[in-house]
């Protein structure tokens, strides 16, 4: 099974413009810088740093005998704000009741083209806020928010 996992990193930021100047500072070692800085509570800067795990897995097909383990365990081991669950090969009401018994509250699906295809978006409404913007055969658009709770 090939697995890959995709650290997303948020950083909010006091004043407009700043963006660009600290991007500049961090380069592209992004996850190495932030294991070096102060944790969020001893912060004293106003910027905040986040570190979100994302999942993107390529099931292959989620009737699989083994697919339900797996989810248990990657959410377990890599504790995913997010997970997006690529080719499921089943939508409509299947989809529901497969997502109902994985460790994620919310979903979003998007059915097949006949036994290709499928999109699920999976998170927990602890953590994150999802609001769909707009949903198409093979793509999921969203704006997520990070609630309040995981900023202390």
């Amino acid at each position: 099974m090939e697995m890959s996992i995709l650290q997303h990193r948020l950083t909010l930021m006091s004043r407009k413009g700043q963006t660009g100047e600290w991007w500049r500072k961090m380069g592209w070692s992004l996850m190495e810088e932030a294991k070096l800085m102060l944790p969020f509570d001893e912060c004293p800067t106003p910027n905040h740093v986040l570190i979100m795990n994302i999942i993107i897995w390529n099931s292959r097909g989620v009737l699989k005998p083994n697919f339900q383990n797996y989810v248990r365990e990657f959410a377990q081991n890599h504790n995913p704000a997010i997970m997006v669950i690529k080719e499921t090969k089943i939508g409509g009401e299947r989809a529901k009741e497969i997502t109902d018994q994985l460790p994620f509250d919310m979903a979003i699906h998007i059915d097949t083209i006949g036994y290709a295809r499928g999109l699920w978006l999976l998170w927990n409404s602890d953590r994150v806020e999802i609001s769909l913007l707009a949903k198409i055969e093979q793509e999921i658009h969203v704006m997520v928010k990070i609630c309040a709770s995981n900023f202390s």
